[in-house]
């Protein structure tokens, strides 16, 4: 019995270490402190995310034959609006712009517009610059 509490005090000393090193133990002790939990950040993320969903897709809901248009044939004014709904920094705009002139037929798979489909595919694409 006495191995086995030494064993288990020992792997909790070398644990806490080894998470300190990694400032592990800092980072909950400020969310915690702060009243912040991991499923409270995890959560105003995913809020955060889906009220972003939710502009994009009202806009190409409106706007999506522009956004369209713009896409295909090099405009930037509608996808502006777009880079700024989804965050895009100045300075990935061009990047932004170019990959979805390249992803065309992929954000708009069909004649039909599908805004919910589009808005997540141009989310994805913003979020991989």
């Amino acid at each position: 019995m006495k191995k086995i509490l030494c064993f288990i005090t020992t792997l909790l000393i070398t644990t806490t270490a080894f998470a300190e090193s990694f400032g592990l133990i800092t980072v909950l002790a400020t969310l915690s402190s702060t009243g912040l939990t991991a499923a409270s950040v995890f959560t105003n993320n995913i809020a955060a995310r889906s009220a972003q969903l939710a502009r994009m897709r009202e806009f190409i809901e409106q706007n999506g034959m522009y956004v369209a248009s713009d896409a295909a044939g090099g405009g930037t004014e509608y996808l502006g609006s777009v880079a700024d709904i989804a965050m895009v920094s100045d300075e990935k705009r061009d990047l932004f712009y170019k990959r979805m002139r390249k992803n065309y037929s992929v954000i708009f798979p069909t004649d039909e517009l599908l805004p919910m489909y589009s808005a997540e595919t141009i989310l994805e694409i913003s979020e991989s610059l």
